[in-house]
């Protein structure tokens, strides 16, 4: 009898051992994230990433289950990276899904609209685009407003500036009249910098905001795609953005 019950024994460890042989080994990801665009993606003042995109991406991840590890860079070499497949990330969190990006990344559901603003100073008497007119204007270089004001830019004289930030000084500053830059760049930097700003109704259609993974990989976007419907239905992705708008 105590033979038969060690040879169950023996039989039930085997089956148990080949079971758990037989499930996949769950996979580390890599996720770009980037270094400088407050409050979608940045460096907090211990080091550590932070802002929107980082916030959206944690909740998705562990909701799916992912094991992930957050590398930052230069936005730039990040795409580069992922698209070209050249170092060892695996995908991007806060991509707008643009039309020349289709062909270089697959995307999830987007999470997001990134709207780009006109700021004009509070107290300023500027209120319409024809306001602007022989002025000088902080740009967004190939936003879709630049792109809308077609003929006026013969009209307005459009300045680059090397941030957002000093966008936002310039404007305070009276250098230039107005500051075009994304929508909650622009209210974070304002908030930090305790300006008094108001938008002109010159607003875009909206670009989404996604997850990029690597052509083909079609069973991370899947699970990352799974999670974010779920955290939609509950309201949770939406109750992350509020914190930053």
């Amino acid at each position: 009898m105590r033979s038969r019950v060690l040879t169950y024994s023996l039989i039930l460890l085997v089956m148990a051992t080949a079971s758990r042989a037989d499930q996949p080994v769950p996979q580390a990801y890599r996720c770009g994230i980037a270094v400088g665009f407050p409050p979608y993606q940045y460096t907090s003042p211990e080091g550590r990433p932070a802002g929107m995109d980082f916030d959206v991406a944690r909740l998705v991840f562990k909701e799916a289950g992912l094991e992930v590890t957050f590398v930052q860079n230069d936005w730039d070499d990040l795409l580069f990276t992922l698209a070209h497949r050249t170092g060892d990330i695996d995908l991007l969190c806060g991509t707008e899904a643009s039309a020349e990006r289709q062909a270089l990344f697959d995307f999830s559901e987007p999470y997001y609209m990134r709207h780009i603003t006109v700021f004009v100073l509070e107290s300023s008497p500027i209120s319409s685009k024809t306001d602007l007119y022989g002025k000088i204007v902080a740009g967004d270089r190939h936003s879709f407003i630049e792109r809308q004001l077609g003929a006026d830019r013969n009209r307005i004289r459009i300045k680059s500036t090397a941030s957002k930030e000093e966008s936002f000084i310039a404007l305070r500053n009276g250098t230039v009249a107005a500051v075009i830059a994304p929508d909650e760049v622009g209210r974070y930097i304002c908030r930090t910098m305790k300006l008094k700003v108001k938008t002109l109704p010159i607003r875009d259609p909206g670009s989404p905001v996604a997850f990029a993974v690597a052509k083909g990989n079609t069973e991370l976007l899947s699970r990352i795609n799974d999670a974010l419907r779920r955290l939609k239905r509950r309201g949770e992705i939406e109750k992350t953005l509020e914190k930053y708008r």
